[in-house]
């Protein structure tokens, strides 16, 4: 199975890391294939509301945006 794991703590060795690292041992040896996103150190942007998806845009957003990541990453998952 395909995991994604989203940390979002802005301490990279901090105890989440360790929580994650530990996830992502243990679930790779369970043959799990896993990817992990370091959120914080992302720039990502809430919607800004300005309609070119619903309107232009066929569905997709006019700003590029990291969520396109997380998004092709589910569709893959169908």
């Amino acid at each position: 199975m395909k995991m994604l794991v989203l940390n979002g703590s802005p301490r990279p060795k901090g105890n989440t890391a360790a929580l994650v690292d530990a996830f992502v041992e243990g679930a790779k040896e369970n043959g799990h294939d896993i990817t992990v996103v370091p959120v914080c150190q992302k720039k990502i942007a809430g919607c800004l509301a300005c309609e070119y998806c619903h309107t232009k845009g066929e569905g997709r957003c006019i700003h590029k945006m990291i969520c396109r990541r997380f998004i092709r990453f589910f569709r893959k998952q169908r």
